[in-house]
């Protein structure tokens, strides 16, 4: 389980200027769960999403994860969280340009700690429409593909925790449909916490939960 008490996160813009970027009273997601993260632009999405996998440290306030707070956590510690149990999908695939699309996957798998084999790789370009795709480089592939495959980087390291950012931003609507379909079946049957951010409706229309956040304030409803 995810819990966030009071949390502020403040960046500083210009000497003697603070601007604070997010603020949460209170925040839970548990095993199993699903919520939309809703909310304008400068809203503290992003930022958010960074705090709860430690790209970000916060300001003030608490994230424990399973009873344990994470500014107690070594920065080793961390990184190990982030790659062995947080599987992140950006608004943009960014896929490594020089590495074939079966090796941007197992990578992220051996970067968990978990030894992929091209069978099962290849098992799962086929569940997502990407049979035969997995020699071919990123540059050869549509937005659409390219985000499929990130969504497989996400999720071949069986993660706790799913946090996608605007996954859907830059397709259209039929490939958003596609990954959105592909992200729920998966996050249905892992039973995985995910936390989705994103400003389109029919995105959001698929969460039971949302979470919207305002700049300087967020409520649960």
């Amino acid at each position: 389980m995810i819990e966030v008490k009071n949390l502020i996160r403040t960046f500083s813009d210009a000497p003697g200027h603070v601007v604070q970027a997010l603020a949460v009273k209170e925040f839970t997601l548990g095993k199993g769960e699903k919520t939309a993260l809703t909310g304008p632009s400068g809203s503290g999405k992003t930022t958010f999403l960074h705090c709860l996998s430690a790209l970000l440290s916060p300001t003030s306030g608490t994230i424990s994860v399973d009873g344990k707070n994470m500014d107690d956590m070594t920065e080793k510690e961390k990184q190990t969280w982030r790659a062995a149990c947080v599987g992140y999908i950006f608004q943009k695939a960014l896929l490594i340009p020089y590495l074939t699309v079966a090796e941007n996957i197992a990578l992220a798998a051996e970067m968990a700690g978990k030894k992929k084999e091209k069978k099962e790789i290849d098992t799962w370009l086929g569940k997502v429409g990407l049979a035969g795709y997995g020699g071919r480089k990123p540059a050869g592939l549509s937005g659409g593909e390219q985000q499929r495959v990130s969504f497989l980087r996400a999720i071949i390291k069986e993660p706790l925790l799913i946090l996608a950012d605007e996954p859907t931003a830059a397709l259209d609507k039929e490939n958003s449909r596609i990954l959105m379909d592909l992200l729920l079946d998966y996050h249905e049957t892992r039973a995985c916490m995910l936390l989705c951010a994103s400003h389109d409706p029919a995105v959001q229309e698929r969460f039971p939960h949302k979470f919207p956040l305002e700049r300087g304030h967020a409520l649960c409803t």
